[in-house]
Parts: C-alpha cells; sequence; structure tokens
C-alpha cells in the first residue's frame, strides 16, 4: 500500500533533531535527519528501535510510532458463489480482505446492498436464493473508508427435480422388444438420463440425443404382469422417482393358452393354444377369367393353398359344382382312394403348397367350379369360384352349345366312370 508517513511533531535543535511521536514519549536524539539507523520497518506503524545503541553513537529507547494515511481500497476475494450451478437453496455467500475491513455486503440479481456479517479480514452470511439462474457482486470498506466492489458473479439454482411422463405400455406379446417413450423437462438446467427397471430388465435413455429406450423380453411364451419403474435425474443430479408403471405380457401365437385372454392377439384355438382367427387362404394359380376346356379334354389347374398363421394350420378342402354335375368330372389329382373331391392338408407355420386339380370336359357348357377351405383348428373357411367353358369344335370354329350326349358324348362318359372305378379299387 502506498502510505504516507509523517512525523507529527518535529523539534530541531541545534546540532541534531528530536523526533517525537504524538502518542508515545519514545525520543531518539540524532545528530542528523539522514542518520536515522532504525530503517527496517516493523508494520505500518512501527519503526524498530528499543534499548541498544544507534543513529550514530547516540543512546535511545522505545520504538518510534508514525502515524500514516491509506488511500488504497481492500481486496476482495470471493470464496463463494463461483461462477458454477448448485443444487441447494441456502447457500454461503463468503468473502475474505487482505486488511482489516469495516463493512461488506453483497447485490443479488442487481438489488440494493445488503449488509453481511463480519469481523477484520474474513465476512459472510447465508442466504436463501430461489432456482434460477442469478447473479451477484460484493462491495467491501476498509478502516480508512476505502471500497471496492467486484465483478458480477454469475451462478445457477436448481433444487427441482425435472417433470417426467412415459406413454403407458399397456399389453405386449410374449418374446418381443417393449419400447418406453418418455418425456423429460426440467425448467432450470435440463434433463441428464431415465433408467427404466422392469423386472430383472432395464434400459436407460440418454435426454441430449434419445427419448426412448427398449427391453427384449426372452421367454417365447409368458403370462404375466411387469412393474416398471423410472428414475430420472437432471444435470446437477436432481431426481425424479415418482413415475411407474404395470405392462401385462400375455402369449404369443403358438403359446399353451386356456382361455383366450391368455393370448396377447389371437383367440385360444380349442382350449390349447394360442392362434389368430383367420381362415385359409386360397387362390388359382395363373387362371384366366375363364377356364375353357375343349370337349373330351382333362385340364389340370393349380389352387394355391397359403397358412397365415405362426402356427401349423390343417385345412379340409372340398370340391362342389354348380350345376353339381361338374363336380363329378372334376377331382384332386393325388386323391387315390376314397372321396377324390375331398382332401386334408398339413402346412407349417407360414407354409404355401400347391394342390393339383384335375376337370374333364364331358359335356360343353358353362360351368362353375367352386372349392371351399376349412380350417380345423378354428373353423373358419374360405370359398373361391372358378368358372369353366367346356367347348367343342366344328367345321366352323368354337361353339359352345350343349349338342346333347350322342353315340361320342356316351362313350366318353362310360370311359371316365370305368377310369375313376379302376382308381378307387
Amino acid at each position: 500500500m502506498n502510505k504516507i508517513m509523517f512525523i507529527v511533531f518535529v523539534l530541531f535543535l541545534i546540532g541534531g533533531f528530536s523526533i517525537v511521536d504524538a502518542a508515545s514519549t519514545a525520543i531518539c536524539r540524532v545528530p542528523s535527519y539522514e542518520g536515522i539507523c532504525c530503517s527496517t520497518i516493523l508494520s505500518d506503524y512501527v519503526w524498530p528501535s528499543g534499548n541498544g545503541i544507534c543513529c550514530g553513537g547516540m543512546p535511545f529507547y522505545g520504538d518510534v510510532f508514525c502515524p500514516w494515511i491509506d488511500f488504497d481500497a481492500p481486496l476482495i476475494t470471493v470464496v463463494s458463489p463461483l461462477n458454477s450451478s448448485y443444487v441447494d437453496s441456502f447457500m454461503w455467500f463468503n468473502v475474505t480482505l487482505d486488511e482489516t475491513g469495516d463493512w461488506c455486503g453483497y447485490s443479488l440479481d442487481g438489488e440494493s446492498n445488503v449488509s453481511i456479517v463480519g469481523f477484520g479480514m474474513i465476512w459472510n452470511t447465508q442466504v436463501l436464493v430461489p432456482d434460477g439462474q442469478h447473479n451477484v457482486s460484493f462491495s467491501c470498506n476498509d478502516t480508512s473508508g476505502n471500497m471496492n466492489t467486484t465483478d458480477n458473479i454469475y451462478f445457477i439454482v436448481d433444487t427441482t427435480p425435472p417433470q417426467v411422463s412415459v406413454v403407458p405400455v399397456g399389453v405386449v406379446p410374449s418374446h418381443s422388444n417393449v419400447t418406453f417413450d418418455v418425456t423429460c423437462f426440467d425448467e432450470t438446467t435440463a434433463c441428464n438420463v431415465t433408467t427404466i427397471n422392469v423386472g430383472s430388465y432395464f434400459c436407460s435413455i440418454n435426454h441430449t440425443i434419445e427419448s426412448s429406450c427398449e427391453i427384449s423380453l426372452i421367454p417365447e411364451c409368458e403370462f404375466t404382469n411387469y412393474d416398471y419403474f423410472l428414475n430420472s435425474t437432471d444435470i446437477l443430479g436432481n431426481f425424479n422417482d415418482t413415475i411407474n408403471g404395470t405392462m401385462n405380457v400375455k402369449n404369443n401365437d403358438g403359446c399353451a393358452c386356456v382361455v383366450s385372454n391368455d393370448c396377447f392377439s389371437s383367440a385360444c384355438i380349442g382350449a390349447s393354444f394360442c392362434g389368430i382367427s383367420t381362415p385359409p387362404i386360397l387362390s388359382f394359380l395363373d387362371i384366366d377369367a375363364i377356364m375353357q376346356i375343349s370337349l373330351g379334354d382333362i385340364r389340370t389347374m393349380y389352387l394355391k393353398l397359403s397358412n397365415p398363421h405362426s402356427i401349423a394350420e390343417t385345412v379340409e378342402l372340398n370340391i362342389y359344382g354348380d350345376p353339381t354335375i361338374i363336380s363329378y368330372w372334376t377331382y384332386f389329382q393325388d386323391q387315390k382312394y376314397g372321396n377324390r373331391t375331398h382332401k386334408i392338408v398339413s402346412l407349417n407355420p407360414g407354409e404355401e403348397i400347391y394342390v393339383p386339380v384335375n376337370i374333364f370336359g364331358a359335356k360343353s357348357g358353362k360351368y362353375n367350379i367352386i372349392i371351399i377351405g376349412t380350417s380345423l383348428s378354428n373353423g373358419l373357411k374360405t370359398r373361391k369360384e372358378l368358372p369353366v367353358l367346356v367347348y367343342y369344335q366344328t367345321n366352323e370354329g368354337l361353339n359352345s352349345q350343349t349338342p346333347g350326349l350322342g353315340v361320342f358324348g356316351l362313350l366318353m362318359i362310360v370311359l371316365f366312370a370305368s377310369f375313376i372305378g379302376k382308381e378307387r379299387l
């Protein structure tokens, strides 16, 4: 510090100087002003002397006290708060000085100064600060009345947990991936991580880059309830663990069941297993809008049969006709015994097969072949119709009118009936 030191009272005597302090009776006689030999200063106030020989061999005693004037403001060091974030509203405002202070105060968010309790060089007080972004500055006086003020210090107080919500999960199938969609909001800072615990499963969401996570249920078949719990934190560590829910896991297709409520999206078929209640899928392969057969010919068409289920399926196929007579001339190609218009087909999950069907053009005319597929697991049916034109060729060209059986027609029917009879033997 810059000090102006001066001697309160100086007696000039012939042959030397006498230095007298206004607050002390200590006297040191010296032969000249420049001869003051006690040049090491103990403090701002005291020059050391004491009983001994000094100042050109002249005896002296005591200390010489020198008054001074202070023009420098105190140096303020802010201990707290710092440019940081805090999770406690009760904060210590704490400063230290490099010299004895007479008064210190703080200004929070630009408001008027509030005095701080302190003594000497340490000054502090506890302040209740609400959540949010804040700034504070400190001012202090020393004992000479010099004042100093700090720059603003910016800090954040956040004591409130984040606000969290999750889309209810509800009912999910066994052996599936379950997604949790979470919304997180923090008014003061920002959301950090949400952890979701579901029994022995868990997943985490980093809210800086994502808003959902998923778990993978392991068992193929499962009918149970899981409670799930969320723990969400903001970037300061405030946490919200009040959000929870329940999800219901039901058996997937193909799993054992007793009632349909045991199954996720299908019925409990035969009080045995879960399956989708849909009929078999039937279609004709590469057939025009109407199938044409020359009188006396046999033509093969292919029936496409599909199992849409994730479990094995058994389908019953039956051939009918309109008029009925066409059904007598239509049969499953590989059906060697029994009713040749009736067939039982077994299909693996998702399997497709092609079933050949033969049609004999025994009599010219227009017909409809009808094939009905019935699921033996759920009883649902699918009906497909195929228009058929049996024609005969004349000198003038194609003719579809019924000419009557005649000798040729009768012979063809007899031969066909004989062929059918042999196949059944």
